[in-house]
């Protein structure tokens, strides 16, 4: 999942943070991470962004826009 927080009330600001450890270390990023099992997307979604910013958001405020898919062909 990833994750971003849009303040709407003019200007627009977008939420970011810095990644830490693994895929994409070092890159400003929006929050998120693996879907586990038997979640859906909206609350592995409610659940990263807790765990990384401590924000708390209900999932029916989340909008779905689009979907990453991220493939490693290298790995089996």
């Amino acid at each position: 999942t990833l994750c971003l927080l849009v303040d709407g009330s003019p200007p627009q600001r977008i939420l970011l943070g810095l990644k830490k450890e693994g895929f994409g270390a070092g890159k400003i990023t929006g929050f998120g991470g693996k879907i586990e099992q038997g979640e859906t997307p909206s609350v592995a979604a409610t659940r990263e962004l807790e765990e990384e910013t401590g924000i708390r958001v209900a999932g029916e405020d989340l909008q779905a826009v689009g979907q990453l898919v991220f493939l490693f062909p290298a790995r089996p």
